[in-house]
């Protein structure tokens, strides 16, 4: 599993005090992705924008800011509806490496976060894979796949 982001290096991304809900998936079609997705509770003035950290990133991180993050992505989405953003090309070799997102829009002069969410496709894969038909069988394969992948390509 991946490990919680660490409260010191949240930064001003530590609350969720922004969003009622939050939660990761995960795509094989294509390249692997990560989506996420995001209902505000306020409407987002000029939209939300979905910060991510891969592991390396985060982990030479003092603090997570928006300067040190791995890249930023315009979440698809309108008012208080849910918002969706993906972080796209994650390579065979880091299937199993955390992926860490926080989301801020701005809504009456304050700028809401989302709070730092930790994921990763193997996390995903490990969930899936004890729940028996296609979707296991996806997920473990996926999962073997990556263990080489990283063996070959580390």
């Amino acid at each position: 599993t991946v490990p919680a982001a660490d409260a010191a290096k949240q930064g001003s991304f530590a609350n969720n005090q922004g969003f009622s809900t939050r939660r990761p998936a995960v795509s094989f079609e294509g390249a692997f992705s990560i989506n996420y997705f995001f209902t505000p509770k306020y409407a987002p003035v000029n939209g939300i924008t979905l910060y991510y950290w891969n592991e390396a990133d985060y982990n030479a991180a003092n603090v997570m800011t928006t300067a040190n993050a791995t890249g930023a992505i315009t979440m698809s989405g309108s008012g208080t509806g849910e918002y969706r953003g993906d972080v796209t090309g994650i390579a065979a070799k880091d299937l199993s490496e955390a992926v860490y997102v926080a989301a801020t829009y701005t809504n009456g002069g304050t700028t809401w976060t989302s709070g730092v969410l930790g994921y990763s496709i193997g996390t995903y894969c490990s969930s899936q894979a004890a729940k028996g038909g296609d979707v296991a069988d996806l997920a473990m394969a996926t999962a073997i796949y990556g263990y080489y992948a990283k063996q070959y390509f580390s």
